[in-house]
């Protein structure tokens, strides 16, 4: 990894700035406060984003801007990339924006943690660092901010233990095994609820040996009931056979006896009809009798004609009617004149009076047109909206009609194994394509959806704002084309009442006129014509009335011939019924002949049944005990079931608790401890690494003192023979204990971590801070020791600018910072 340049903008005390970035060694240099760390936080910032607490956003954006941003140009394994972060202000917090990605010239935009991951890829850094707000292995091997670089060295034991476990990734062995000795807790809870539910599996063998011998029991008693109810069923068949047999003739009997009651019933209806008839021939001749007394007292022969006297009563009916209806209508006609005559009264004075009102009307009218002249011009604008929202409208349907098309086509292919076509096999890697081509194309086509929806929104808006101005216009014209009518009206007001003035005179004559013709009293003529209606109407019912008699006379006749046809009648029917009367008794007494043959089978077939039912009985009882005794085989069949299901339940929680005493015996007596045998390994392994570069790097820079690693990763310093604490030492001599102890976990996290891409470049935040000028000679020796492609050291130590290969000079004027 080298740094290549970076843009600042509004970063801190910087503006607006690019700073170029050598290989070799590089000094930042410059007053403190001149603003040389904020170009290392930038850095950070653009690799990782806002990291809270350590690199928050407002420790990052300049005081008073709303946005910031930084691009960051660097190269990693001949890649050139290029990354860019922004910030913006949202109220009182200060937030990520999206960015961008550049590698090699393929732009990828995305949000804060998508950007993370492809950066911690392209460096090599492990995966799970995406997640934690601290990158431990960029702070421990590339950039330690100054007041960083001697904490470690000062925090307790198992501090820094854990802290070191986290860089070198070796923290997962401790988390395993407090997840192993939490996983054996659950082991025994499980466990012991196990075996709770096992301590009765020898009463539960107890229980199902029980059962199995009731069951024995059980089909020892139905083998012994079996041969006797078989022996009770032989013989109830028997019984029923005769029982069937003396049914059958009883059955012959009753119909006979049926026969004998339909043949009595019938020769009873005969005689029962043949009274009947008798007296209803009696009854005829009487009638015939009666009808002949009241012909003779009918004296009239012919009918009268009726339709005359209809006709003349019609006609003075009609006359009078219409003299009424006339007269009605003229009296109706007489009170509508006058009414009239007053509504037209009413209308001269409010026409008087609607005259004065024309020249208001029209200096309303003025304004309303000056108003509405720019109506034409909205309506147009407003269709060519809709015709636009439509248009859009359109094209969403269409995309939205494509997307479904599309996903038919990958679920049609993905459905396909062979080609209809050529019958071949289709491949996948045809498949994967199709299916690539087609979601992206669904993605432009949502796209595109939502850029139209966009659009359309906004001219929704811009729609409802011309409609209502329309709609107010629209209501001013309409009130112009009221008042404009009103004007027309009030402008022919004098016409009106002119007319109007014609009219009652008119109206007048024709109420004189219906005056004189009432005097002649029409309702007299009328009387007249009611009285004659009356005379007719009487004359009318008397033809009617001898009429009702000429037809009664004729009605008797024709009652009188009926009578003998019906005296004919009953005696031809009388005439039949004796003869079937005969028939029937005599089939009647040979029935009776046939049922005396079996004369006591009704007291045989009781025997029979009572017989029957002695032996239904006995084998029901029969029945019911073996019912009972295949209910308690069943019973017991079922519970043992039951318990065989519940024994393979608790054998198989048997198991399951065996299984478990083995996996806990395994996790307490080999896991863990290989656990903790595997991480002390490591530990040893990086601890031997690290303590051998620890004495490396710090004697280049002390000779007079020694140093080690104790067990912890503490340093431990010797002087003189003797352990000195390291609060004993100079300020220059702490110093070169965190440098050393920086530059050696550098090295140790380099060669534990294969993956990392950032190995040639580190950088040094005032690594000399309190050094001597001899401690300052030796930084020389340090820089060429390193070896490494790109080291970037922040410092205002002058005699620095000539041990390194260039210099970047960093000032700061009223508050901006700049490159000198």
């Amino acid at each position: 990894m080298i740094l290549k340049s970076i843009k600042l903008n509004n970063i801190r005390s910087y503006k607006d700035i690019s700073i170029e970035f050598p290989t070799g060694s590089v000094l930042l240099a410059g007053d403190i406060g001149a603003g040389k760390s904020t170009i290392l936080l930038a850095i950070e910032f653009a690799l990782f984003g806002i990291r809270r607490p350590d690199l928050p956003g407002n420790a990052i954006l300049q005081h008073g801007k709303n946005t910031g941003e930084v691009i960051l140009n660097l190269k990693i394994e001949n890649k050139n990339i290029s990354i860019k972060r922004t910030l913006k202000r949202q109220g009182k917090n200060i937030v990520q924006d999206k960015g961008y990605i550049i590698i090699d010239g393929k732009k990828t935009e995305g949000t804060t943690i998508e950007l993370k991951s492809k950066i911690l890829n392209l460096l090599g850094y492990p995966k799970e660092l995406v997640s934690k707000s601290k990158s431990l292995i960029y702070r421990y091997t590339v950039y330690t901010p100054q007041e960083e670089l001697k904490k470690i060295l000062y925090e307790e034991n198992e501090i820094r233990l854990n802290t070191l476990r986290t860089v070198f990734g070796i923290d997962k062995y401790k988390k395993i095994r407090e997840n192993a000795l939490i996983f054996n807790r659950e082991l025994k809870r499980k466990k012991s609820e196990h075996l709770g539910s096992i301590s009765d599996l020898d009463e539960k063998y107890n229980q199902k040996k029980e059962r199995l011998q009731q069951i024995k029991e059980i089909e020892i008693d139905t083998e012994k009931i079996n041969p006797e109810l078989k022996n009770l069923k032989e013989k109830r068949k028997s019984k029923k056979e005769l029982i069937k047999k003396v049914e059958e003739i009883i059955s012959k009997i009753s119909k006979y006896k049926n026969k004998i009651d339909i043949l009595t019933n019938k020769i009873d209806f005969s005689n029962k009809r043949t009274l009947i008839i008798r007296h209803e021939i009696k009854t005829n001749d009487e009638k015939i009798k009666t009808y002949s007394k009241k012909i003779e007292e009918i004296k009239i022969d012919s009918f009268i004609d009726e339709k005359t006297k209809e006709d003349e009563l019609n006609l003075i009916e009609t006359k009078s009617k219409i003299l009424e209806k006339e007269l009605q209508i003229d009296r109706i006609e007489y009170s509508r004149l006058q009414q009239e005559n007053k509504n037209l009264t009413d209308e001269i004075n409010e026409l008087s009076i609607s005259s004065k009102e024309n020249i208001v009307i029209q200096a309303k009218i003025s304004q309303i047109v000056e108003k509405i002249k720019n109506l034409p011009e909205l309506e147009k604008e407003q269709n060519v909206i809709i015709e636009d929202i439509k248009s859009i409208e359109e094209k969403i349907f269409e995309s939205k009609l494509s997307i479904d098309s599309s996903k038919k086509i990958i679920s049609s292919i993905n459905n396909l194994n062979n080609c209809p076509t050529c019958k071949q096999g289709v491949p996948v890697e045809h498949k994967h394509e199709i299916d690539e081509k087609e979601i992206s194309k669904q993605k432009e086509l949502s796209s595109q959806i939502s850029h139209l929806n966009e659009k359309k929104k906004s001219l929704d808006i811009k729609k409802n704002d011309l409609l209502k101005n329309i709609t107010i216009l629209t209501t001013l014209e309409k009130e112009s084309i009221s008042l404009k009518e009103k004007e027309k009206h009030l402008k022919i007001s004098t016409n009106k009442l002119i007319d109007k003035q014609k009219l009652k005179n008119d109206i007048l004559n024709k109420i004189k006129t219906f005056e004189e013709k009432f005097k002649d009293n029409p309702e007299i003529k009328l009387d007249t014509y009611k009285e004659k209606v009356e005379q007719i109407k009487s004359d009318l019912k008397k033809i009617r009335e001898l009429n009702t008699k000429y037809r009664e006379k004729k009605n008797i006749i024709e009652r009188i011939n009926e009578s003998k046809n019906n005296i004919e009648n009953f005696k031809k029917e009388n005439s039949k019924l004796e003869q079937e009367i005969i028939i029937h008794s005599k089939n009647k007494s040979e029935l009776i002949s046939k049922i005396s043959k079996y004369d006591r089978i009704d007291e045989k077939h009781k025997i029979l049944k009572d017989q029957n039912l002695k032996l239904e009985e006995e084998i029901r009882l029969y029945e019911i005990k073996l019912a009972q005794l295949n209910q308690e085989k069943k019973s017991n069949i079922q519970t043992i079931q039951l318990l065989d299901d519940d024994i393979k339940r608790k054998e198989k929680t048997k198991k399951k608790i065996d299984y478990l005493n083995d996996l806990q015996n395994w996790l307490e007596k080999f896991f863990v401890n290989l656990m903790t045998m595997m991480e002390k390994q490591i530990m040893m392994s990086i601890y031997h690494e690290f303590n051998e570069l620890l004495k490396e790097w710090f004697s280049i820079l002390i000779e007079d003192i020694d140093i080690k690693l104790n067990q912890e990763f503490s340093p431990i310093l010797i002087q003189n023979g003797y352990e000195t604490d390291i609060n004993n030492l100079s300020g220059g001599e702490k110093t070169s204990v965190a440098l050393a102890y920086r530059l050696a976990l550098n090295k140790v996290i380099n060669n534990m971590i294969k993956t990392i891409k950032s190995k040639d470049f580190i950088i040094l935040d005032e690594p000399t801070d309190g050094f001597s000028t001899d401690m300052l000679d030796k930084v020389r020796d340090i820089l060429e020791q390193m070896d490494m492609k790109q080291v970037i050291i922040v410092s205002h130590e002058p005699k620095l600018e000539s041990m390194v290969e260039n210099v970047i000079r960093i000032s700061k004027d009223d508050h901006v910072s700049s490159v000198v």
